[in-house]
């Protein structure tokens, strides 16, 4: 997340592996809808996708996580 510039735009897909439960650490300056840091779906597989865009000012990215694609 380091050198972003104004507007950037990532897409980050998650995949679970066989064993599933894996648990994600949010970095700071993500921003998700209602301040809540949202957990990874825990399934066996599981697919998720972060979407995060990046403002300049005030210096965050703006997230959604798009959970349980698989």
């Amino acid at each position: 997340l380091s050198n972003a510039f104004d507007g950037q735009t990532i897409n980050v897909v998650f995949t679970q592996d066989a064993t599933g439960g894996r648990t994600m650490a949010w970095p700071t300056g993500l921003k998700f809808p209602y301040g809540w840091k949202p957990p990874l779906s825990a399934g066996v597989n599981a697919v998720d996708m972060l979407i995060a865009m990046y403002l300049a000012t005030p210096n965050v990215w703006y997230c959604v996580l798009l959970r349980n694609l698989s």
